[in-house]
């Protein structure tokens, strides 16, 4: 129902058989903000005309329209496959643990060329107490921010790249607004529930981190097509992972490793208190499989603890998948 505010706003997607071909989301989530939006250009021609000091109406016309934007949200237990399904090609189908309710669905990020898109959609109400779809086909998604701290939860920030933004009234119109259902009870990850191992050893004294999943695509793709949107967005370059730890300079673990310059793993593995079933939990687990520890040296700044910023970047060995989501939750149909 309409609030005339962010009250009433909902996010729902839904993956596409034909990229750019709108399907009816029926997937939602409790989404904390959006940047989805389209920017339009425009062609202004002076068109001189003596005694005229404005240009005409006749040279001002709208040409291409580039739409994408980002959405955010707290990670939750499910539902978030959606998400990381868009990372990868294939189709990844949850896999039954122990025969209980517990499904793991493994989402091998770098092994392939993402391939897939999705139709999203975002309710935005006007202050007339009214709904408005804005319906978004053909997104393809171009980065994945994570994020966590002491006091916090773990975060994510999905941006994507979409062919068009439509609503009901314009031209080619939009999809009515969807009928929203949720998960119920769909819970989501704190501080408490984080686990971090660097080259297979326990990691201390670490107060926060983030990561970043990045695929460029070619976004520019327009053509005399009379269309004014993209044509499909193809990869155009080298997918990468980047990051950072901070915490205290607790000990010489990431020092030693920024000296030398090796590469090691790095696992963050988020992990339930309430089991699923017996003794599976509700787990996102990311593994780089490569990182190399990057910056400078920790500095005295006063009499205070030192603190220790650890950027990285993921890079592929030559065996390990660059970077894997493992997704452990009640969620059991394909994505």
């Amino acid at each position: 129902m309409a609030s005339g505010s962010g009250v009433g706003a909902q996010f729902g997607g839904k993956k596409e058989t034909v990229w750019g071909t709108a399907v009816t989301v029926d997937k939602f989530w409790e989404g904390d903000s959006e940047t989805l939006s389209m920017d339009q250009d425009y062609y202004d021609g002076m068109g001189l005309i003596a005694g005229q000091t404005f240009a005409p109406q006749s040279r001002g016309k709208k040409t291409t329209r580039k739409v994408g934007g980002d959405l955010a949200m707290a990670l939750p237990y499910k539902g978030a496959g959606f998400f990381f399904d868009q990372m990868v090609t294939g189709t990844i189908t949850p896999v039954q643990q122990a025969a209980t309710i517990a499904y793991l669905s493994t989402f091998n990020v770098g092994s392939s060329v993402p391939s897939k898109s999705a139709t999203l959609q975002v309710n935005k109400p006007m202050t007339t107490i009214a709904d408005k779809a804005f319906t978004y086909p053909g997104s393809v998604l171009v980065s994945a921010e994570f994020s966590m701290v002491v006091g916090g939860a773990l975060t994510v920030k999905f941006t994507w790249l979409c062919k068009d933004e439509t609503t009901p009234d314009t031209t080619p119109s939009g999809a009515s607004l969807a009928s929203a259902s949720y998960v119920a009870s769909n819970d989501i990850w704190v501080h408490q529930d984080i686990a971090l191992t660097y080259g297979g050893n326990a990691v201390a004294g670490i107060t926060g981190l983030n990561w970043t999943w990045t695929q460029p695509y070619a976004s520019t793709r327009f053509f005399l097509d009379g269309s004014g949107v993209i044509s499909r967005p193809i990869p155009n370059g080298l997918a990468t992972v980047t990051g950072s730890l901070t915490g205290e300079w607790y000990d010489t673990t990431f020092y030693s490793a920024f000296r030398s310059g090796a590469y090691a793993s790095l696992v963050i593995t988020a992990a339930g208190q309430t089991a699923i079933a017996t003794t599976y939990f509700p787990t996102f687990k990311t593994t780089l499989g490569a990182i190399q520890v990057r910056g400078s040296s920790p500095t005295v700044s006063g009499p205070d603890l030192l603190d220790l910023t650890v950027p990285f970047v993921t890079k592929y060995n030559g065996s390990a998948v660059p970077m894997i989501i493992e997704y452990t939750s009640t969620d059991s149909a394909a994505w």
